[in-house]
Parts: structure tokens; C-alpha cells; sequence
């Protein structure tokens, strides 16, 4: 059974939306909770429709309120104008500590493996994530209802099994790059030693703005 990940392996820093600092954390005990009780599998190699579920049963689980791919008007750019057409958001958020957000807060969702074997993988998460984010910002701002849109970006790394033994060390570089974005981000590596095919996969990060 997975041991729940050190501190050193857990976290995150909050310094734009303090008031969805609780719904963030929730997540990171929710991804530690899965593995630990599923023991032979972990829910965020199963990519963005799984990785957006998390988060939003972390958002109930923190006395929040969420939808998941919800119907909507979005708007699209034609020419001068904007067209409406029928959508589907990714995720909808009231927090319990409203704050600026009276509407709630509207995300649209992306995410990316990264070989955190490879140290130009590595040096280009900053980059990576950065625009990732930027599209997805891009695509909350389409959905045509109140709310502040934000943009929400799943990183899963992996590396080769060859590298398992150095798993600790690898995290641990992963983690410094990941504190370069200018985003809130939270991480948790409830798995170092999960294996699936010939890769590990430790952990997850999210990261939002």
C-alpha cells in the first residue's frame, strides 16, 4: 500500500486565488486518498476528463459546489463580430469563500505528460505550461455567462523505469521548475514507485490563473 507522500512531496503555493486555497488542497488529499486506497492504480494517468473530475469532487469534498461539462452559449470570433454557438464548458466552480467571484469561477481544462527523465523536458515546463495556460484562459473567456474564466493545466510526469531508483531526485527538480510559473500550483507524489508499461509515474501537478 502507498504510504502518503512527505511533506516535501505535497504542496502548493497560493498567491492569486486565496479563496479557492482550501478546494486545492482538498484535491491534493483527495489524489493521496485514491492511491492509497486503490493501492495498484492512481486516477491521474487517465487524462483530462479524469484529472478535471478530481478536482471537482475535491471541490464538493471542501463544502464548494462544482458541474462538470455543462452545457452553455460560447462565442466565437467571425470577422468583426461574435457568433454564438451551443457548448460545453469544462468546469464550474461556486466556492464557499466567494470572495471577488460572486458569479463563481468558469475553467476550461488542459494537460501534458512531461518526461522528467529528460532534462530539456524538464527545463521547458515553465514555457510549456505557461501557454497551456494561456489557451485555456483563452477558451474559458468563449463561454458567454457571468464568472471570472480561468484557466486550469494538469501536468503528469513520468520517466523511464531505469531512472526509478533516482524517482526522489527527479521529483525534486520537477518541483523547482514547476515554482518558476506564474500560476497557483499544487503537487502531490502519492506513487514514486508506480509502474505502468516501462515508465513510473510518481505523481500530479495542477496548476490555475
Amino acid at each position: 500500500m502507498p504510504e502518503a507522500p512527505s511533506k516535501k512531496y505535497s504542496g502548493q503555493r497560493i498567491k492569486r486565488y486565496p479563496e479557492l486555497s482550501c478546494e486545492i488542497e482538498e484535491w491534493r488529499h483527495l489524489i493521496e486518498e485514491y492511491c492509497k486506497r486503490m493501492e495498484m492504480d492512481v486516477p491521474y494517468i487517465y487524462t483530462e476528463r479524469a484529472l478535471v473530475g478530481t478536482f471537482a469532487a475535491a471541490v464538493w469534498r471542501a463544502g464548494s459546489i462544482s458541474l462538470e461539462e455543462y452545457s452553455t452559449t460560447k462565442g466565437l470570433r467571425k470577422g468583426r463580430g461574435i457568433r454564438e454557438r451551443p457548448g460545453r464548458a469544462d468546469l464550474w466552480i461556486m466556492p464557499k469563500v466567494m470572495g471577488k467571484h460572486p458569479h463563481g469561477c468558469i475553467f476550461e481544462a488542459k494537460w501534458i505528460w512531461l518526461d522528467i527523465g529528460r532534462k530539456s523536458s524538464l527545463n521547458d515546463l515553465p514555457s510549456k505550461c505557461k501557454e497551456l495556460l494561456r489557451r485555456a484562459r483563452e477558451d474559458a473567456k468563449k463561454v458567454r455567462e457571468a464568472g471570472k474564466r480561468l484557466g486550469l493545466v494538469f501536468v503528469i510526469p513520468y520517466l523511464s523505469k531505469r531512472w526509478k531508483r533516482d524517482v526522489e531526485q527527479h521529483i525534486e527538480r520537477f518541483i523547482s521548475q514547476l515554482k518558476k510559473v506564474d500560476a497557483d500550483i499544487a503537487w502531490t507524489f502519492p506513487s514514486p514507485k508506480f509502474t505502468e508499461g516501462n515508465h513510473v509515474y510518481p505523481g500530479v501537478a495542477m496548476l490555475m490563473r
